[in-house]
């Protein structure tokens, strides 16, 4: 790859802000092809090291898994190093993985990774946050009417049961980037009046542990929760790909209305709820089939 294209990828594809290598690679075909009109995925795969031929375009398209020589060429054609390079290979193991024990193992590896290259402080402190299913249900209760930081008390409000030190931790990293503050008149933790904002490169890679947790609540509630205090509800159907931006719509709309619930009421008062909408594929290449027909 020559050094100014490289340079213009470098600039502008960041593989520690993808949780997919797949996705990695598009953007870094994109940055070349936005550099170079001509560009083609047959010299994409020579500069990142493989043979002149579309063997990257099918490994973006989901056709073919990269392997370990892969990940080595790429790294090198790319510049990739010491906690990039890291990070990269974690991407690869973790989206090739089949079993869901490799899959957790590859994630937590991206996630340890992920936070020694965060350079700030308070962007490891949000990645932290978002890592565990407690701290944003804690950070909620600290905006009940009525709260101790008793952690016996923190506990017996969860569902799921935590260790006390694990809701000290929990006040203390709320504290520290800047969710609650500690009241002297009210000798108790309150939401803080000008909340930190949170890197949103930070958010978009710690949402993925965060979704992961939050549904596996979902299903531990299946049978832990009274039938009157949840509903789980699911349809499979068939969707045109024009469709999905409609769907999409329609799960914004109703998570608005939700938020408007919560508004209008008494919410300093209420229980704490999780709703978790999920939308996803399971099937890939059907409706290209039925065009070509």
């Amino acid at each position: 790859m020559q050094s100014e294209m490289r340079k213009h990828v470098e600039q502008r594809c960041h593989v520690l802000d993808f949780v997919s290598y797949r996705g990695y690679l598009a953007d870094v075909f994109k940055c070349c092809r936005d550099f170079d009109a001509k560009y083609s995925y047959r010299k994409f795969s020579e500069d990142l090291g493989f043979s002149k031929t579309n063997a990257l375009l099918r490994i973006v398209n989901g056709e073919r898994n990269l392997g370990e020589k892969g990940i080595s060429s790429i790294c090198e054609a790319l510049g990739l190093k010491k906690l990039k390079r890291q990070f990269f290979a974690a991407l690869v193991k973790f989206e090739n993985a089949r079993e869901m024990e490799q899959r957790e193992k590859s994630l937590l590896k991206l996630k340890s990774v992920r936070q020694k290259a965060i350079e700030d402080e308070g962007g490891r402190k949000s990645l932290e946050f978002f890592g565990e299913w407690y701290h944003p249900i804690i950070n909620e209760l600290v905006g009940k009417k009525v709260f101790y930081e008793d952690p016996s008390w923190i506990a017996s409000r969860l569902y799921r049961r935590i260790l006390p030190q694990q809701i000290k931790q929990s006040l203390k990293l709320l504290s520290e980037i800047g969710f609650i503050q500690w009241s002297e008149q009210a000798q108790r933790y309150i939401p803080a009046k000008q909340k930190s904002r949170v890197e949103e490169k930070v958010v978009q890679f710690a949402s993925v542990f965060f979704h992961q947790e939050m549904m596996d609540m979902a299903k531990h509630s299946l049978t832990t929760t009274p039938a009157e205090l949840r509903d789980i509800n699911a349809v499979t159907i068939s969707i045109h790909k024009k469709d999905i931006a409609k769907i999409k719509e329609m799960i914004a709309t109703m998570c608005e209305k939700a938020l408007q619930l919560e508004t209008q009421g008494e919410a300093g008062s209420a229980d704490i709820f999780q709703l978790n909408i999920q939308f996803f594929p399971l099937t890939t290449g059907v409706g290209d089939d039925n065009e070509n027909e």
